[in-house]
């Protein structure tokens, strides 16, 4: 037969390859590629009793095929080599690949990983063969493996039930995978290759076993690998700060299908414990209580998994520290500059010693004194640590918080000695406002012209910063001065100085002219008296069906025609509006 592919050099993929013995009544099949640049080539096996070359895809025109199917046919139980040789039709140019026909000797078990997680995507597990000398073969396509499960978690003994099974075999057919061509012909017949797809049904330890069910390979040992299914589970929150005697909340949840989805507490198949229960306890629901200061780990424990079979559980760190100080602050932008009617968040926030954040729950008592002249409080939450309002008027503020006390799981209130407080003073503005809020100016593209426009802002402190969102059509001075370059729209933003997320925007829009208008009025004049006709002039808005006027056009040019020479054009005269 001839071997041929275009526009690629002549090579082989593999020099060396080696085959399992065909047994079970089916042919073990290794494809290899011949290459050459619009060039035929000659392939002949050199022991046809060994292996057998099939051609495929075969080219009609030229007599030749890029590919060829080497299949092992030897009825001998022994190790034989058969030389494949390609030959180059024109040049001669000779290739030579040697199979290498073999009993499998071991086998191997290849994954990315041992531990699967629950509910989640199906993880491949690959077998792999070897001959007696550690050769691996090249294929097992078309070779029959048996594979099974054995749960051995320890609550039972060991079961091959699929009642008490942590793990399934699915097909790849009903998986996100593509189904391989040689898997495909055994799933057709319900049984499986050297390819099977493992899923995680429940926490546990399984083992998952493979063996070769032929009679000739009854002395190859079956291969055992111990699997662990575990749930992809999160504590939250995953570390925690918190005073003695108060309490916070634990969740645990899972990721199923790349969303966390919360699992109630209590649980019938998860419970959380404290490792040092002198630090702190927690419950069946959760609630976590802090007893003494020191730190410690919060462990998530399975009922269906001894603590011993080393299956990793998350955990949380728990550490219980004294409050050394308060702050307040304030969002959303933890600035105290504030406008009237702006709603606002006021928290206040606890750190111990080591400046770390400590979770404030429901036992911690706090008491924030605010000018009810100043600030309207809308909501507050039970210990006083989160407030939601606004400014009522103009001013300056002061606003105090101390840390009074904690009252424990018992009920008994423990004051906080000495006290820990802090003050902040708001600084309450007028809203700003940028006049005019919108300038509309002509553009000609022979005159080019470039105005100067000076923008004011009112409100807030009376320093602003300003900027613009395009340079290359306007910028803006400190002052507020707005110097045009081009046509088209810029923001030009005014942002109060001490507090910059404090801010109002004007438009600036340079556009074409697309309409003019006289505005028709009534006028008696006397004669040589200079009569002043008063002309709209308007743009079309970028991209919206809106014709606007301009704010100012006396610097494009106009050409003015009397149709019965009653009037002269006065071309000097200027007029101031």
């Amino acid at each position: 037969m001839a071997v041929c592919c275009l526009n690629r050099p002549l090579r082989a993929l593999s020099s060396r390859s080696v085959l399992p013995l065909p047994v079970g009544g089916r042919f073990q099949k290794f494809g290899f590629f011949l290459n050459t640049p619009r060039m035929s080539a000659q392939k002949t096996s050199s022991r046809i009793d060994i292996v057998q070359v099939n051609p495929t895809n075969v080219d009609e025109t030229l007599g030749c095929s890029a590919q060829a199917i080497v299949s092992a046919i030897s009825k001998e139980i022994a190790r034989n080599t058969a030389i494949i040789f390609a030959e180059e039709v024109h040049s001669g140019q000779m290739l030579r690949c040697d199979v290498i026909v073999d009993e499998i000797a071991s086998l191997d078990i290849v994954t990315t990983t041992r531990e699967l997680y629950m509910e989640e995507a199906p993880e491949i597990f690959e077998v792999r063969a070897y001959d007696d000398q550690g050769n691996e073969f090249t294929t097992l396509d078309g070779v029959e493996f048996q594979w099974s499960l054995i749960n051995i978690n320890s609550h039972q003994a060991e079961s091959k039930l699929p009642s008490v099974s942590v793990l399934r075999f699915i097909s790849f057919r009903d998986s996100p995978y593509e189904t391989p061509a040689s898997v495909d012909e055994f799933e057709r017949i319900g049984k499986r290759g050297n390819l099977v797809l493992l899923e995680g049904l429940k926490t546990g330890s399984a083992k998952v076993s493979v063996r070769l069910p032929q009679q000739e390979y009854r002395h190859v040992p079956p291969l055992e690998v111990q699997l662990m299914v575990v749930a992809n589970l999160i504590i939250d929150p995953p570390d925690v700060h918190i005073m003695p005697g108060d309490t916070v909340k634990y969740k645990i949840l899972q990721v199923q299908n790349g969303r966390l989805e919360e699992i109630p507490l209590p649980s019938a198949q998860y419970y959380l414990g404290m490792v040092d229960e002198q630090v702190g306890l927690v419950d069946e629901s959760g609630h976590a209580t802090a007893i003494k200061q020191g730190r410690t780990k919060l462990q998530l424990h399975d009922r269906y998994v001894d603590d011993n079979s080393g299956i990793k559980m998350p955990s949380a760190h728990f550490t219980v520290a004294l409050s050394e100080a308060l702050t307040l602050s304030i969002l959303p932008h933890r600035n105290w500059a504030l406008l009237v009617g702006e709603h606002y968040e006021i928290i206040v926030e606890l750190f111990d010693k080591n400046n770390r954040k400590l979770h404030i729950g429901p036992n911690i008592e706090v008491w924030v004194e605010f000018p009810r002249k100043y600030f309207h409080v809308e909501l507050s939450t039970k210990n006083n640590t989160h407030h939601y309002g606004w400014p009522l008027v103009i001013g300056e503020a002061p606003l105090k918080a101390t840390l009074n006390a904690v009252t424990t799981v018992s009920g008994q209130r423990q004051e906080i000695l000495p006290s820990v407080s802090a003050q902040e003073t708001m600084f309450i503005f007028q809203k700003i406002s940028v006049h005019p809020p919108e300038v509309v100016l002509p553009w000609d593209p022979d005159v080019k012209p470039r105005y100067e426009v000076k923008l004011k802002a009112l409100g807030g402190d009376g320093s602003f910063l300003w900027s613009s969102s395009d340079t290359t059509v306007a910028m803006v001075t400190q002052s507020g001065l707005v110097k045009t370059h081009f046509y088209g729209s810029v923001k030009i933003t005014a942002s109060m100085t001490r507090n910059q997320h404090i801010r109002a925007d004007g438009l600036v829009t340079v556009l074409p002219p697309s309409h003019l208008e006289i505005i028709e009025y009534d006028i008696e004049a006397e004669l040589g008296v200079p009569l002043f006709l008063h002309v709209a002039m308007y743009g079309d808005r970028l991209g919206q069906d809106a014709r606007v006027p301009f704010t100012q056009c006396k610097d494009i040019p106009l050409y003015v025609k009397d149709w019965n020479n009653h009037f002269n054009f006065n071309k000097t005269l200027k007029v101031n509006l």
